[in-house]
C-alpha cells in the first residue's frame, strides 16, 4: 500500500503539522504501507525534514508562487497521481489541508474526509474516525473509493525532530502550474498582526470572570509577559469586551496549544470543546464546582487575577 504525505514546507506552521501527521500516524492502524512525502514549496525546498521515523521511499517536491493556492496545488497533485498511483493521500490539519483533501477527493473520484483523528486502512477498506457534535462523539465512517484523501484533525502540543533528506530519493518539480481558465484573479489579504489562535502554542482563554473590558486589557498584558496569545469565551465576546477575533470555541477558533490557561471561563460546552485538544490544561475558577474543572489537568481554585500575576512573576524569574 502507498501513502503520501502533503505539507506546505512554507507555512510557519510545517512541524506543528508534521507533529500532528505523527500523532494520527500513530493513533491509526495502517497494514503494510509505504510513504513518499508530497512537499510544497516557493523557492527553496528545507535541507532538513521531519521524517517522522517513516524512511519515506521518495520526496516530491512542487515549486510553487507565493502565495500558496489551492487550485495551483490541485493540479499538481493530479498529474502526481497519475503517475505514482498512492492508494492513500494524507494532507496536514487547517483550512488548507482540509480543502484539499476535499476538492482532491472529488477530482480522483475517490473518497474524502476533513480534521480526521485516526483511521484503520487496509488494502480493500478504509475507516476514518472524526469527532462530532461538539467534540463529544468520535464518529465512525468507511471510505467507500480508493483513493482516500484525508486531511488530519489538530491535535495539542508536541514536538518533532528534523534529519537530513540527503539520503531520500528526491524529485524536483518545477514545470510552472497550468492556468485554470476560470480563475481571473486572486488577491490575498494579510494582516501581519493577527496570529490566529488556532495556531498558537499557549494560549491564555478568559471568560466571564474577567469583569469588564479593562480587566479583559489587562489581560493582554498578562498574556504577553506569559508568552501566549489571549482568547476569550462567549459572555466576555457578547459583552463587547472583545472582538470576535478572540473567540475560543465552536463558533470561534479550536485551538491545541502545548498549554492552555482557562481563567474566570466556566465551561460551557462550545467553549470546552474549542480548547479539548489543548496538551495541558490549566484551569482557574472561584468556583469549585466549574464545570471546567471536569476538563482540566490542573485545577486551581482561586482569584483569576492573583494566580495569574503570581504565575507572570514565576515565569519571569525562570527566563
Amino acid at each position: 500500500m502507498k501513502i503520501a504525505l502533503i505539507f506546505d514546507t512554507n507555512s510557519p506552521a510545517f512541524l506543528r503539522h508534521a507533529s500532528e501527521m505523527w500523532r494520527f500516524l500513530q493513533d491509526s492502524q495502517i497494514e503494510n504501507a509505504t510513504f513518499t512525502f508530497w512537499l510544497f514549496y516557493h523557492q527553496n525546498k528545507p535541507s532538513e525534514l521531519p521524517l517522522l521515523g517513516l524512511s519515506p521511499s521518495e520526496i516530491i517536491g512542487f515549486s510553487v508562487p507565493e502565495p500558496i493556492q489551492v487550485e495551483a496545488c490541485l493540479s499538481r497533485l493530479e498529474a502526481a497521481y497519475a503517475e505514482y498511483q498512492p492508494d492513500a493521500i494524507l494532507c496536514s490539519s487547517g483550512q488548507w489541508g482540509n480543502e484539499l483533501a476535499a476538492r482532491l477527493g472529488m477530482r480522483l473520484h475517490g473518497s474524502a474526509i476533513a480534521s480526521a483523528r485516526s483511521v484503520l486502512l487496509s488494502s480493500s477498506s478504509c475507516t476514518a474516525y472524526k469527532a462530532v457534535y461538539e467534540q463529544h462523539l468520535l464518529a465512525q465512517f468507511s471510505l467507500p473509493i480508493p483513493p482516500y484523501c484525508i486531511s488530519v484533525a489538530q491535535s495539542g502540543g508536541g514536538t518533532i525532530d528534523v534529519a537530513s533528506a540527503a539520503r531520500v530519493t528526491q524529485i524536483d518539480i518545477l514545470e510552472p502550474a497550468p492556468q485554470c481558465e476560470w480563475l481571473l484573479s486572486a488577491e490575498v489579504e494579510r494582516n501581519e498582526n493577527i496570529f490566529p489562535l488556532n495556531e498558537a502554542r499557549s494560549v491564555l482563554a478568559v471568560g466571564y470572570g474577567v469583569g469588564s473590558g479593562a480587566g479583559f486589557q489587562k489581560m493582554q498584558d498578562i498574556a504577553q509577559q506569559l508568552g501566549a496569545k489571549l482568547g476569550a469565551s462567549r459572555p466576555v465576546v457578547m459583552n463587547a469586551w472583545s472582538d470576535m477575533s478572540s473567540l475560543v470555541g465552536i463558533s470561534g477558533a479550536i485551538v491545541a496549544p502545548d498549554i492552555c490557561i482557562a481563567a474566570g471561563v466556566s465551561g460551557a460546552a462550545a467553549f470546552s470543546a474549542g480548547i479539548c485538544h489543548s496538551q495541558f490544561i490549566v484551569a482557574i475558577n472561584n468556583d469549585p464546582q466549574a464545570a471546567i474543572f471536569a476538563h482540566a489537568d490542573v485545577a486551581i481554585v482561586d482569584d483569576m487575577y492573583p494566580v495569574l500575576e503570581a504565575l507572570v512573576v514565576c515565569v519571569q524569574q525562570n527566563t
